[in-house]
This record gives structure tokens, sequence and C-alpha cells, in this order.
């Protein structure tokens, strides 16, 4: 018996974009495999003596998380677009989840902290593998893809 869970294969990451939900952005080319983020809102002690509770989280404290990229480096206009995020502030990026319209869509803010060309050796037959790691600043707005 089948659970109706979604399938990620299909599920596509975007530099750029407008609207909501987000569209128009530019496809980062060749990746083979995206970690999504964990959010994580952290309770906090409570220092008052008046206070009835022990721990509470604070609104806005939430962390977003990191969305890793890995892909087959072509220097392709996505990828390059990713790679330039390492010198600039957080820039739109957009991932549809599998399944296109109708299917779910995370729209956020970040902006690249890592690119670790070390998938490959140079002089391998294989493809250089590149990683790059997201990091979200702010919140995360789950959209239904149009």
């Amino acid at each position: 018996m089948g659970t109706g869970a979604k399938t990620a294969f299909g599920t596509k990451i975007y530099v750029g974009g407008t609207g909501t939900p987000k569209t128009g952005g530019t496809l980062v080319e060749e990746v083979n495999n995206i970690t999504l983020p964990e959010q994580v809102a952290e309770a906090i002690k409570t220092t008052s003596h008046d206070s009835t509770a022990g721990e509470y989280i604070p609104p806005g404290i939430a962390e977003s998380g990191d969305v890793t990229i890995e892909m087959l480096y072509k220097a392709a206009t996505g990828q390059e677009l990713v790679r330039g995020d390492l010198n600039v502030d957080a820039t739109q990026y957009y991932i549809n989840l599998a399944g296109g319209s109708g299917q779910k869509q995370l729209d956020f803010l970040a902006f690249a902290t890592n690119w670790n060309w070390g998938g490959a050796d140079a002089q391998s037959p294989d493809a250089i593998k590149v990683t790059a790691t997201l990091k979200i600043s702010g919140g995360i707005a789950l959209n239904t893809q149009s």
C-alpha cells in the first residue's frame, strides 16, 4: 500500500524569482541532491522569579537552517550565480518540490557560506562534483506552485 508521500526526483532550486509563488528565477543546473533545511526553535531558560514557566521560545528566535546543494559542475549560469553569492548579501532562492503545479514551494533569502570543489579529482574521468551551502536569512515561506 502506498503512503502518498512525495518523491524527491524532479525537485528543483532557482536563484531569483518574483511574485508569490515565485516564478522566473534562474534554474541551478545539474543538481543531483538538495538537502532541505532543518528549522529549529530552541527554548531558553527564563530568569524571572515571577514566571511559572521554566522555559519558553521567544518570538522571532527560530533558526531557519541551511540548504545544501550537490551538483555536477559545468560552469552554467545558475551554478555561477550560487558561487557568486559567496561575496554578496542574501539573495532570493526558491525550491519547487517535485510534482509541478499544485505542489509546495520553499521561498527564502539566503547567502552562500560554502563552495566545495572537493567532489572529484581534476584528472579523474568522472564529473567534477561541487557542494554549496546556503545559509537562510529570515524565515521560509511555504507556497503552492502555480
